[in-house]
């Protein structure tokens, strides 16, 4: 599961409070961000670490049908 960082981590990585200021800072930072429905924008701590995000483990194969 993917953490992103609160909007107290946010504002103060960019040093802003605005939201419009804040997208502008992550912009020129080079940060990768996605903007919620509020029209906050949401950074996902990876972005900052630098870590993958884990993948998921292949389900392994079962056929529909279980004969005994």
């Amino acid at each position: 599961m993917i953490e992103f960082m609160t909007r107290e981590n946010i504002a103060a990585l960019t040093g802003r409070r605005s939201r419009a200021r804040q997208i502008i800072a992550l912009r020129n930072m080079g940060i990768q961000f996605y903007i919620n429905d509020r029209g906050y924008p949401v950074v996902p701590e990876t972005a900052i670490t630098g870590a993958k995000p884990a993948a998921p483990e292949p389900q392994k194969w079962q056929p529909a049908v279980v004969c005994k």
